[in-house]
């Protein structure tokens, strides 16, 4: 009997043994179990963007809510990059703004877009006045591009897939004209911006402040990282239903 209860007792003690030494860490249960880490609900965000409303707002911190309920709190001094989107009747856009338009290169100076983005006053230092050919996978072409687009009559090498998508064309100026929209490009030159099957819609930016934002704004924001504490986002854009000249702080 006293063999048997020795071996009983060293047996137990390698069991408990081994469950100690499987055992994780407490601070590794805590990560694991950490909602921003692991689990089918755990809160997520597409690395591409999203679309959020703001449910609170101060003037430090946020509170975002994607389509599926789910909340992420977001300090303001971690988003990177941060604008705002205003609606703007197009017949108050000043001659001294710079409006963008990014769209299909029609040929003969013309572009097809679905949006046009305004910068008034202190906005216009985030644009330039620019005319930018845009091909392929989002690359500008080079001289080399050039020299082979006017012996072949194409933009060579290219990747696979890229001879298939059409040629794009940035471009940022004062308008020239309203009807149809021209962006003047310098040396007495503009080019026509068309709207796209469904029309355009013109914008107000403003660089993004918390003194702006109110809940129930649309947002679309890019995270770069997650925390427990924070979604830092690389980029955030709000759109608001007013005008800016609308709003009141």
């Amino acid at each position: 009997m006293a063999v048997r209860a020795r071996r009983f007792l060293i047996g137990l003690a390698v069991a408990f043994g081994l469950v100690g030494m499987t055992r994780p860490a407490f601070s590794q249960v805590m990560l694991d179990n950490d909602p921003f880490r692991s689990g089918m609900q755990a809160p997520r965000m597409p690395e591409a963007g999203d679309w959020a409303e703001v449910v609170t707002v101060t003037p430090k911190w946020m509170v975002l809510q994607n389509q599926d309920g789910q909340q992420f709190p977001v300090s303001l001094d971690s988003v990177n990059q941060f604008m705002i989107r205003w609606p703007i009747d197009p017949r108050r856009i000043s001659p001294n703004a710079l409006v963008e338009a990014f769209g299909l290169d029609l040929g003969n100076n013309s572009i097809r877009t679905d949006h046009v983005d305004v910068f008034e006053g202190g906005a216009r230092s985030m644009v330039r006045p620019m005319v930018q050919q845009v091909i392929g996978f989002n690359r500008r072409p080079t001289e080399f591009d050039r020299q082979n687009k006017n012996i072949y009559g194409v933009f060579i090498p290219l990747l696979p897939g890229e001879e298939q998508i059409p040629d794009r064309l940035h471009v940022v100026g004062p308008v020239a004209a309203l009807d149809p929209l021209r962006i003047a490009v310098g040396g007495n030159n503009a080019v026509a911006v068309f709207p796209a099957d469904n029309g355009f819609f013109f914008s107000q930016v403003t660089a993004g402040s918390s003194t702006y934002l109110r809940a129930g704004d649309l947002v679309y924001v890019v995270p770069s990282n997650m925390t427990p504490r924070s979604l830092i986002l690389s980029e955030m854009v709000a759109y608001k239903k007013m005008t800016f000249q609308e709003f009141v702080p």
